[in-house]
């Protein structure tokens, strides 16, 4: 999973991830509707004609509550600041966010992997099919 994680943009798009973000939830919130969520997050980020890709990953807290995401974003041809914003402004409704330029020397693609496929929950996804 971490091969294909590290080169799913590079596959698909012939370049390397933009964005890594990390979302959590004020409250808590099931698996479906925290798809919900991330389906209008990308779809407010079309909204905006910020075309977006990647993989995203639902992860549990240690007592199996307080959902969060990991994420990897490929999105061509935008500004880093201007995503960021985007997202920034989405997201304070639900939560915290904390929102990066990829750089792919830190690994965080193998960081992303080790809770996927864990439990029985659908528990990653592409960005593409919400």
């Amino acid at each position: 999973m971490k091969v294909f994680v590290r080169n799913y943009s590079l596959q698909m798009y012939n370049e390397d991830y933009s964005i890594k973000c990390d979302l959590s939830y004020r409250n808590n919130i099931s698996v479906n509707g925290n798809r919900e969520i991330l389906k209008r997050l990308k779809n407010y980020l079309s909204s905006n004609n910020i075309f977006c890709d990647g993989l995203f990953v639902t992860e549990f807290g240690s007592s199996m509550s307080n959902l969060h995401n990991h994420i990897l974003m490929y999105c061509k041809n935008e500004k880093f600041y201007r995503i960021k914003s985007k997202i920034f402004v989405f997201w304070k409704n639900y939560g915290y966010c904390k929102i990066d330029k990829y750089d792919s020397s830190k690994n965080y693609s193998e960081y992303v992997c080790k809770y996927m496929n864990v439990t029985n929950n659908r528990n990653w996804d592409f960005i593409s099919s919400l």
